[in-house]
């Protein structure tokens, strides 16, 4: 079985979404305007947009660690 393509939110991605979000933006019209889906969406802002910087810097680095992990398994 295939294993879908999985892209890593960026933290650029991150600001670029909390910026539409607070001039007005739906989730809908974010996703279309940045080309990801709405449900990447709706995770990213209850995942991450409004918790402290410190947790999303700490959210960033888990992921990177990770990463470096499965490259060796």
């Amino acid at each position: 079985m295939a294993k879908k393509a999985y892209h890593h939110v960026t933290r650029d991605l991150r600001c670029q979404i909390a910026a539409l979000k607070s001039i007005g933006f739906t989730q809908r019209k974010i996703a279309r305007e940045i080309g990801v889906s709405q449900s990447t969406i709706s995770r990213e802002i209850a995942r991450n947009s409004v918790r402290p910087a410190k947790w999303r810097e700490r959210s960033e680095r888990h992921f990177h660690l990770k990463l470096k992990i499965e490259r060796y398994l």
